[in-house]
């Protein structure tokens, strides 16, 4: 830091051994003062602009680097783009490695924010629940889904036991669908649909054996 303090003092020294000579020789030493002070500041003032207009235009900042005070701030700041970048890429490759996973998975998943809006969904949501991301995002889940007893499902916060219903894309087909919150104060809600039509078929036949033996 000292040594662009020392910079920056030479840089102003540098205005004032031009100007004030100038302005002995026309009796306008004030004057003088004055313009070398503006002539110093005019360099941080094109700096500045420079700068604001790089950071608007989103344009790389390359070397070389101005040589004083703002050659530190560009530096950091093309640092800080660089590594910004690296992070995009880093979760574009993340975000898309989790699409594929998560469009491979046969379960529906559901992404529900504290209001209970859908924030997102897999594609396995839309053959289970008819419910597609990002055409339904933004629009209330029991909008959506219009089973009876599912608010209150929904607003319990014991979520131990799943809720079992026909599909309503599918009659045929019967779904259980499981809640389990999480975030910050777990005010996010992740629903995870899943296919339970043979299971349901088979204990309702084992149902149907026991109630037939009974008799």
């Amino acid at each position: 830091m000292r040594q662009y303090l020392k910079i920056e003092i030479s840089h102003l020294l540098g205005s004032l051994l031009i100007f004030i000579p100038v302005g002995y020789l026309l009796h306008q030493i004030a004057a003088s003062i004055l313009l070398a002070v503006a002539a110093y500041m005019s360099k941080h003032g094109y700096y500045l602009v420079k700068l604001a207009y790089l950071i608007n235009q989103d344009t790389r900042i390359d070397p070389p680097y101005p040589a004083d005070v703002w050659g530190v701030i560009y530096k950091e700041l093309s640092r800080f783009r660089s590594r910004s970048r690296k992070r995009k890429r880093t979760l574009s490759r993340f975000a898309s490695r989790f699409r594929k996973v998560t469009s491979s998975i046969p379960d529906g998943l559901i992404l529900l924010n504290k209001p209970g809006f859908i924030e997102w969904a897999n594609p396995a949501a839309n053959q289970l629940l008819n419910i597609s991301w990002p055409r339904d995002e933004n629009i209330a889940f029991i909008d959506r889904i219009k089973q009876e007893g599912l608010n209150e499902y929904l607003m319990n916060p014991d979520y131990s036991r799943p809720m079992e219903f026909p599909s309503p894309a599918n009659k045929a087909v019967v779904i259980s669908l499981r809640v389990t919150p999480f975030g910050g104060k777990k005010a996010q809600r992740l629903v995870v649909v899943r296919n339970i039509t043979e299971v349901y078929n088979l204990n309702q036949t084992r149902r149907d054996f026991v109630s037939n033996v009974s008799h």
